[in-house]
């Protein structure tokens, strides 16, 4: 199913960083309000925000390179 390579970024974060995915990227909070909220350091919420920023742009290359070696994800 095309939605588990998907998927399988969430299973594999922990839930610091599912909790930071979704109030930066799904409710589209700023990184500032984000530490507040969850009582995190300012610096963890923006090096969290700055890696999944990277890890979705590859994601959708990263996926091609697996399908075409026939990589089950």
């Amino acid at each position: 199913m095309k939605n588990d390579f998907y998927l399988s970024y969430l299973d594999e974060m922990t839930h610091e960083e599912r909790s930071i995915f979704l109030y930066r990227y799904i409710l589209k909070l700023p990184t500032t309000e984000t530490a507040q909220r969850l009582k995190l350091p300012f610096r963890q919420v923006q090096l969290a925000s700055e890696q999944f920023k990277t890890m979705i742009e590859l994601s959708p290359i990263k996926k091609e390179v697996f399908e075409a070696f026939g990589v089950s994800v």
